[in-house]
């Protein structure tokens, strides 16, 4: 059965919805191949191109029109005899009525429909096109509503990982720590025993067999015990590398986590606030005292990226504070995270910041997102107004401004 009216003589907007409905990505695809149909404009979508230039080419008669007409006649032909026992009108009835358990697309209807010569079949056309639209529009809303309600689920979940690979690598740093003694308390044993096994005296002479047998079995058991020592030495040496590797593996995870979020914090800051980070951190030298050993190319890469010169120490002073000195003398701010640094580097800190007159920092934690949080707090207040001191409880972090003694 073919139709009267051809595709060409129908309402554009008709034409616009039979063929995005009846014809997928390939058929379009198919299309374009066969009638050597290019696009140049990368930046759009390329079903969207390819239906907008068969929609526009259906607008007059031509050898793309015809192929469509025919492509479109093939597929409807399976619903045309269903459709013929109705009139025109009891069928606009049934979808403007919301009907959808026809069994019938509505691409099929609205081309039975608009090319069947009836009276009224512009109206008719109208009307199932304001029907289709208000479809589109309920299917858009649903599925935003949809996305929004899983977006909320998948920002808790996430939230979630983050506090338990928090968690896991406070724990691994405990288990660390603990082999790290375990592991020199075996050390200091195997040195003592190595001692006394040097120290053992020589073969006696055939005059002292006794004592020598006594000599011998306490040697065999200093053997036994400096053998056990080392098994066990050595299976701590791989349970802390173990440790270790998955503390970095933690880490990394971690890191991209407050990458991400460092990522959204800035776009909103940036959106809200004049006061950016790269502006206040121009021609500043930030110290780090402590930190995570793993991050440090990232602390550095934040700071020199907001226009920033930065150098760290590793927090250790056991060789006195002259390196520390050194490190943050001539420093706008130095910030040293309380969890991964010892009192009496903390201290020592203090000190020399107090002996320079420089600004420090203690915020609790030691990762990428809290140091940024800590620099945009403190650069930015001190612009808008200067003088005032920082207290943020939210970031975690305690400023003291130390003034030269």
């Amino acid at each position: 059965m073919k139709s009267q009216r051809k595709i060409w003589e129908l309402q554009h907007t008709t034409v616009c919805k039979v063929v995005g409905m009846a014809l997928d990505l390939e058929d379009l695809k198919k299309i374009g191949r066969k009638f050597g149909l290019v696009f140049h404009e990368v930046c759009i979508d390329e079903e969207f191109a390819l239906h907008s230039a068969l929609v526009g080419m259906c607008g007059k008669e031509g050898n793309i029109a015809r192929h469509v007409q025919k492509l479109i006649e093939r597929r409807s032909l399976r619903y045309a005899k269903r459709l013929a026992h109705q009139s025109a009108h009891e069928i606009a009835e049934i979808v403007l009525n919301g009907d959808e358990n026809t069994g019938i697309p509505l691409w099929a209807i609205l081309w039975h429909l608009a090319t069947s010569r009836v009276s009224d079949s512009d109206s008719l056309e109208t009307a199932l096109f304001g029907r289709i639209h208000i479809l589109e529009h309920k299917l858009l809303k649903d599925f935003w509503n949809e996305r929004e309600d899983d977006g909320g689920n998948a920002d808790a979940e996430l939230r979630d990982e983050i506090n338990g690979l928090r968690k896991e690598v406070i724990r691994l740093r405990s288990l660390n720590a603990d082999l790290e003694k375990a592991k020199q308390l075996l050390t200091a044993r195997l040195n003592q025993s190595s001692e006394i096994f040097v120290r053992s005296p020589s073969p006696p002479s055939n005059d002292t067999l006794g004592p020598s047998n006594d000599q011998d079995k306490k040697v065999r058991r200093l053997r036994n015990l400096l053998e056990e020592s080392r098994k066990k030495n050595q299976g701590l040496e791989e349970e802390c590398s173990r440790a270790k590797r998955q503390m970095e593996f933690l880490t990394q995870e971690l890191l991209s986590h407050d990458s991400s979020n460092c990522t959204e914090n800035e776009k909103s800051i940036n959106d809200g606030c004049p006061c950016q980070l790269t502006h206040c951190l121009r021609g500043k030298r930030i110290a780090m005292v402590g930190g995570i050993d793993s991050l440090e190319a990232h602390y550095k890469n934040l700071v020199e990226r907001s226009g920033g010169e930065f150098c760290r120490h590793n927090g250790r002073c056991c060789r006195g504070e002259r390196r520390l000195e050194e490190c943050i003398r001539s420093a706008d701010l130095v910030v040293c995270p309380i969890s991964v640094n010892s009192h009496f580097g903390a201290n020592g800190v203090k000190k020399v910041c107090r002996r320079y007159g420089i600004d420090c920092c203690f915020p609790d934690s030691a990762g990428l997102g809290s140091l940024r949080n800590t620099l945009l707090q403190h650069f930015a207040s001190n612009e808008e107004a200067p003088g005032e001191s920082i207290d943020d409880s939210s970031a975690g972090s305690h400023t003291n401004s130390l003034s030269n003694q």
